[in-house]
């Protein structure tokens, strides 16, 4: 399936913000309220944050845009961790103290998620596809890109976070290859213990 970088376009925007909101679960949407996709796309627009169009690619099936797949290297976080909370801050306005309230709130699991990465590592942020085109491999592709890009870029693996109650996301992981190399935190809600899990796989270049 052919890919295509994205392009800070409104077309691209809105299908970042769909696919950030599925890869996450809505999450977007309890911490910004309402306005969660509109502020997902004004990021998308922006150049060296995490959810930059810089770091963004789409997945195509004929015409459609059918899955996304956004990530970076360790070198990357560094250089955006400085505009990540200066943007939240520009676009979210006063939603920002829900954003933060509800951060503490969830803090030893966020604090987790993209941190203490390893020179050398490409870091997949989100992989989403949307609904009516799961089930034809398009998962591979995606992961199949993310590997070309951490080669092109000199990286020796891949890592991504995974909530451990989502175990369909960890097999489907677990079969192209990635392990569980680290993990967050423990919390309980609802009576349900979780957290994240990292998981990690050589890229085939380190193999």
């Amino acid at each position: 399936m052919p890919m295509i970088p994205a392009q800070a376009t409104q077309e691209h925007a809105t299908h970042f913000a769909n696919f950030a909101q599925l890869a996450s679960d809505n999450l977007f949407t309890e911490l910004l309220g309402g306005r969660a996709n509109h502020i997902l796309a004004e990021l998308f627009y922006q150049p060296d944050n995490d959810n930059s169009y810089q770091f963004t690619h789409f997945l195509l099936d004929g015409d459609d845009i059918v899955g996304m797949i956004n990530g970076w290297t360790a070198t990357d976080k560094h250089t955006n961790n400085g505009n990540n909370d200066r943007l939240m801050r520009r676009y979210a306005g006063w939603r920002y103290l829900r954003y933060m309230a509800i951060g503490i709130y969830l803090m030893d699991v966020l604090e987790f998620i993209g941190a203490n990465l390893s020179e050398g590592d490409f870091y997949i942020q989100m992989v989403a596809i949307y609904s009516q085109y799961r089930g034809r491999g398009h998962s591979k592709s995606l992961l199949a890109h993310a590997q070309e890009l951490a080669i092109a870029q000199g990286c020796r693996r891949l890592v991504l976070d995974v909530d451990s109650r989502n175990t369909v996301a960890i097999s489907a992981y677990r079969k192209v290859g990635f392990d569980v190399i680290d993990e967050s935190k423990k919390r309980t809600d609802d009576g349900v213990r979780w957290g994240m899990l990292r998981m990690g796989q050589l890229t085939q270049d380190a193999l």
